[in-house]
């Protein structure tokens, strides 16, 4: 209709829906982690068993850098897979947060979280230290207090306790590692409310880096003016979650660093620099001519050792997070590497008892001690997947699917042929 001075008026467009924001990203699963995961647990259970055995000063400053770099790769590990969920919530809109279900960011998640932890660590923990208790007996466990911290991980009023009793250097890096599970769903929690507050002119990203960095910053000011370097080694935890926060900016925003992705696409020079490091380090630490153990390999050099073992864990780690795929993460990503690394949880707590029988009833026999103690240990795991590991992967299956998580497919909670089938997904009906 014309108006009154003859001219046509525009034809209004129609108002556009308001669209809402694309859904996040399910966190994608890096497999080539579980083949680093179980060489790393070989390579430490071959350590142990071979600090036993009277070996040349030289082997075991190679053999003893090498148990140290792939402990690391534990601690950067755990770091990055706990802490990934985490930063994944807290960078998520906080629309995208209301309307998550409770499993995957929404309310009520870090009490989930915890729950889950504490199904994956403590039944099996509890069995071996039952078997353990049995058959050899508590070790340095006496009181009350004592069994208490034992059964419960607990590394006060005496860490002793943790090394001396239980199983031994087992129960003592899970002792470490627990508090994690719980300080960091509250460390994320804070990112949060720093976000919302001083913070509030940054991104969650830039939150999530100015947080992780000043932590390890305090961290590291802290361990040098009390002068004790080795606890240096610890911040393969935060660089763990560090690493977490680019990977999970990066699997979002569909984009990646450019100077990260230089590197990691070069899978043959973070393995390099991986061995090179081990090289230097076992050079350092080796005296000609002194009884070397492994606990003067741990102190020689120490505070250079512990960044040459940081930086070439984090190289390697790089690579297989954040890389192209490549031969590298294609052999430690392979089916049968897979499997065995479901085991390896199992494997690494009943170490200290295999070791603790031949050791007694074999003499100190190098090949006996080491190749004994890895069978011997990746069998009894097996047999604990089958009694513990699987009914309790069960239960967690059920809490997924009871608060809306969708379980991956990669999950390591009991072996791949025992993992029980996923809740099928409901079709969208068509229109």
């Amino acid at each position: 209709m014309a108006t009154a001075d003859g001219e046509i008026p525009p034809v209004p467009k129609p108002a556009r829906a308001p669209t809402s924001a694309p859904a996040p990203r399910p966190l994608r699963y890096v497999a080539a982690l579980d083949g680093l995961r179980c060489c790393a647990a070989v390579a430490i259970i071959l350590g142990h068993a071979g600090s036993l055995y009277p070996a040349s000063p030289r082997l075991i400053a190679q053999g003893g850098l090498l148990v140290v770099t792939f402990l690391l790769t534990f601690f950067v590990t755990s770091g990055f897979l706990i802490y990934r969920p985490l930063v994944a919530q807290q960078m998520r809109p906080r629309a995208a947060r209301k309307t998550a279900a409770a499993g995957e960011g929404g309310k009520h998640f870090a009490w989930i979280f915890s729950l889950r932890r504490f199904m994956r660590i403590f039944p099996l923990y509890w069995a071996v230290l039952t078997v353990k208790c049995i058959v050899i007996g508590p070790g340095d466990v006496h009181s009350i207090t004592d069994w208490i911290q034992v059964i419960f991980l607990l590394p006060f009023p005496d860490p002793g306790v943790l090394v001396n009793g239980g199983l031994g250097f087992a129960t003592w890096t899970l002792a470490i590692e627990l508090p994690f599970y719980v300080i960091m769903p509250l460390f994320a929690s804070w990112t949060r409310r720093l976000g919302r507050g001083w913070l509030r002119g940054y991104t969650g990203f830039q939150v999530q880096l100015i947080c992780i960095g000043g932590i390890m910053a305090l961290y590291t000011a802290s361990a040098l003016a009390a002068r004790a370097p080795e606890v240096l080694t610890l911040l393969a935890l935060p660089i763990g979650m560090l690493l977490a926060t680019f990977e999970v900016e990066q699997w979002q925003r569909r984009r990646r660093f450019v100077p990260i992705a230089w590197l990691a696409d070069r899978w043959w020079l973070c393995l390099g620099i991986f061995l090179v490091f081990w090289q230097v380090g076992a050079y350092l630490a080796y005296r000609p001519g002194t009884a070397t153990s492994v606990e003067e390999v741990a102190r020689s050099g120490l505070l250079l050792n512990a960044l040459l073992l940081l930086f070439g864990t984090i190289a390697l780690f790089v690579t297989l997070c954040f890389g192209r795929p490549s031969l590298l993460s294609a052999i430690l990503g392979s089916l049968p590497l897979r499997m065995v690394a479901s085991l390896t949880y199992g494997t690494y707590l009943w170490h200290p008892v295999v070791l603790h029988e031949l050791a007694d009833r074999y003499g100190e026999g190098l090949w006996v001690l080491m190749g004994g103690t890895v069978i011997i240990s990746f069998a009894l795991s097996l047999v604990t997947s089958l009694t513990v590991e699987a009914p309790v992967a069960v239960l967690r299956y059920k809490l997924d699917e009871k608060v809306g998580r969708t379980p991956k497919t990669g999950e390591a909670w009991a072996p791949l042929w025992l993992r029980p089938k996923a809740p099928a997904r409901p079709r969208p009906s068509a229109t």
